[in-house]
């Protein structure tokens, strides 16, 4: 297999170059179907100084910088760029695209929310690692919306002093 000469994969278009012909070698004909690339792809492909230099070894970011046209939900690959959690934006756009999903459109619907579907959704290392497993964080979070409606109603009561 060729290697790139020196510099080559400096000009950003020969990075969005090189993910467009990734996908026709993988036969991948829609968007959707870029949520399954892997490492080993670029890999295998001559893309691996590309990915490990300018995407980090990311191939999430490798795709969604590259081909920066279509709408991503980063949480659908098999990682999230590393750091991607850390803003609010990105938890609030996963939790509002997994409510459109589900069709929810009361705080009702979103009580009835369970740690299964935000992990078949793509949210597991979000719920894991960011709310210790805990729906009644990411929603307080996320959306404002308390898990219990008692909770969104009474105030707290002060602890007394032993």
């Amino acid at each position: 297999m060729e290697t790139a000469p020196q510099g080559f994969w400096i000009d950003r278009k020969n990075r969005q170059e090189y993910v467009r012909w990734l996908g026709k070698q993988l036969n991948y004909r829609k968007p959707e179907d870029w949520y399954d690339v892997k490492s080993e792809d670029f890999v295998r492909h001559g893309g691996m100084t590309m990915l490990m230099t300018w995407a980090g070894n990311s191939p999430t970011r490798a795709v969604i910088e590259n081909l920066p046209t279509d709408e991503w939900q980063p949480w659908r690959f098999a990682r999230v760029p590393r750091g991607y959690w850390k803003k609010l934006e990105n938890r609030k756009a996963f939790t509002r695209s997994l409510g459109q999903s589900l069709k929810f459109k009361t705080d009702a619907d979103w009580r009835k929310l369970t740690g299964d579907q935000v992990r078949a959704f793509g949210g597991g290392a979000l719920l894991s690692v960011f709310y210790n497993n805990s729906l009644t964080k990411m929603l307080r979070d996320t959306l404002g919306i308390e898990r219990t409606p008692e909770a969104s109603r009474k105030p707290a009561k002060p602890r007394s002093e032993e």
